[in-house]
């Protein structure tokens, strides 16, 4: 975390510096907004991942998806499915999301845990 923190400062100056110098970017939301923001999405696409898997183990476990087995049949089943590719495809877009997430949250420490090694 030590080493982000050069990496944070250099992102709120220059936010603030296109801030003062670009019309445009007077209307952008500050910094600690944009990281709410991302929280937000990050958070609940984690959600739609695990509510996504939740609801294929219970189809597994009632017998619905048939003979798949492991995470490639279930996404085999399910991309034969109506509106199954793009369940898929969101399920892609969702961990995306959270990875961005989780990778916003160790550069802006959002969750402020602080810069120590612990």
């Amino acid at each position: 975390m030590i080493a982000f923190a050069p990496i944070r400062r250099a992102a709120a100056r220059l936010g603030e510096t296109a801030r003062r110098r670009l019309p445009l970017a007077r209307r952008t939301p500050r910094l600690a907004t944009l990281v709410e923001w991302a929280a937000r999405i990050g958070y609940g696409a984690r959600g739609f991942v695990y509510l996504s898997a939740g609801a294929l183990t219970l189809l597994a476990a009632t017998d619905r998806i048939g003979a798949a087995v492991g995470t490639g049949g279930a996404a085999g089943w399910l991309a034969e499915q109506p509106f199954g590719r793009l369940w898929l495809v969101l399920l892609g877009l969702g961990l995306w999301a959270f990875v961005g997430w989780r990778v916003l949250q160790a550069v802006f420490d959002a969750d402020h845990e602080g810069t120590d090694l612990k």
